[in-house]
């Protein structure tokens, strides 16, 4: 540190002045001194003893954070007020250093979020007939690597009847064919929940649109809004594994038995099989179980049967929402206007990426925890929608204090000797951050 400029700087500050002014005139002032005419502070450390810590001004503190957190390679707070009070002092330390670091750009595009999310679950309404709405999703990639194998999965929200179709591509003709084959089975829904993939826009979104079907497109990274279908895919892949490594390695042409498995066993939530729901018939089984099964003892009251049901479908829904939100953060919603960073798809990054996206605005608040967010710089396009726990804060430099030691030249250090961030530093930053997110 430069001490001809912390002496001047140290002079110039209207809280030290009067310190250093009561020193120069023999007074004593409790925990200062002057040393080699550096104001000083006095602080006694159990193992340490007596030790003498440069008094920072103002205009030098964050200035002098910036320093330290980036020569340690961007710590937390604590690791780096730690390094800083081995030797420099100034007041309100923890608050100063914490709210730099809280606000390093390089730390918030760069590192995952840490402690308890932000989020809560909120149930939709719960349909009261059959195949009024229905969640749709497509699998990952199934086959052998030189193969295009994929199984669009289709639900009813009310009976949790699960079609399955095996297509070679994942496309929106693809999923179309399966959301044909439900309203040819069972005639159109009131609604599809999706996710934001596209294969559902396109040739998809025209006929629904065409014929009055509600889209619901879940935030991206929020599969527990579509969870009805990723129980199933769970289940789904665990029974495809098995076939194919047990049964037949042509697992496509085992499809249609594993969805009447699925079918024709209890749902956990219902508490009744979805066929049974269905068709009001209790043993609908497989070929193989005829002979095992009383077909003479079906008969089923079915007033009784969707009471039941629908008491099971609050309960279990009132039960995975205390079990999911148990643990989790109380939500800070952000408001239209605030700025904020997108976390970057892991499935399309590696480990080094960075973790969130350029700065984005709050376009729009929506219900249940969801933003509709836009652009800062750059091709504005759209305005996205994000669900809560997608989100962090960008930082908040501030500027004020950083301007306060700013020197004219980008490449040249301040007055006191330490380095600022540069112009050139941010927008490396928000070029790799670009980059990261164009591959989303």
């Amino acid at each position: 540190m430069n001490l001809e400029w912390l002496n001047i700087e140290q002079r110039r500050d209207n809280l030290l002045r009067p310190i250093i002014d009561s020193l120069n005139n023999g007074n004593h002032v409790p925990g200062y001194v002057l040393e080699d005419n550096v104001l000083k502070f006095e602080k006694t450390d159990e193992v340490l003893g007596v030790q003498k810590l440069i008094v920072v001004p103002k205009s030098f503190q964050w200035s002098l954070i910036n320093t330290f957190h980036s020569a340690l390679v961007h710590p937390g707070w604590e690791k780096t007020l730690h390094k800083i009070r081995e030797t420099y002092y100034f007041d309100k330390m923890s608050t100063v250093v914490r709210d730099f670091v809280d606000n390093c750009v390089v730390c918030r595009t760069s590192k995952q979020t840490s402690g308890a999310t932000q989020v809560q679950l909120h149930p939709i309404s719960k349909p009261t007939v059959p195949f009024e709405v229905l969640h749709m999703d497509i699998t990952g990639k199934l086959g052998t690597p030189n193969e295009q194998e994929y199984v669009v999965v289709t639900i009813d929200a009310y009976t949790k009847y699960v079609l399955l179709r095996h297509t070679n591509n994942k496309s929106q003709h693809s999923t179309l064919a399966a959301l044909k084959q439900a309203i040819h089975l069972f005639g159109a829904p009131r609604q599809i929940i999706v996710d934001g993939g596209r294969e559902f826009l396109g040739e998809f979104k025209m006929y629904c649109d065409r014929f009055g079907i509600e889209i619901h497109a879940i935030s991206p990274g929020a599969s527990r809004a579509n969870g009805q279908v990723e129980r199933v895919m769970a289940t789904l892949k665990n029974g495809l594994i098995m076939i194919k490594n047990y049964e037949t390695p042509e697992w496509h042409t085992a499809v249609e038995s594993l969805q009447l498995a699925l079918n024709c066993t209890e749902h956990r939530t219902t508490g009744t099989a979805p066929l049974t729901l269905l068709t009001r018939r209790q043993n609908c089984v497989p070929p193989e179980l005829l002979r095992l099964v009383n077909l003479d003892n079906s008969s089923i009251d079915m007033e009784v049967l969707e009471r039941h049901v629908q008491q099971r479908m609050s309960a279990q829904s009132a039960k995975d929402k205390e079990r999911f939100d148990k643990g989790r953060a109380r939500i800070r919603n952000f408001q239209r206007g605030d700025f904020v960073l997108i976390k970057n798809n892991p499935r399309n990054q590696t480990s080094l990426d960075l973790k969130f996206s350029v700065p984005y605005e709050v376009y729009r608040v929506l219900e249940n925890d969801r933003y509709l967010v836009k652009k800062v710089v750059g091709h504005h396009g759209r305005p996205r929608k994000v669900a809560h726990d997608q989100l962090r804060r960008a930082p908040q430099p501030a500027a004020g204090a950083l301007a306060a030691v700013s020197p004219p030249d980008e490449h040249q250090p301040g007055p006191s000797g330490l380095t600022l961030p540069t112009a050139q530093a941010s927008a490396a930053v928000a070029a790799r951050a670009s980059e990261s997110e164009s591959s989303d």
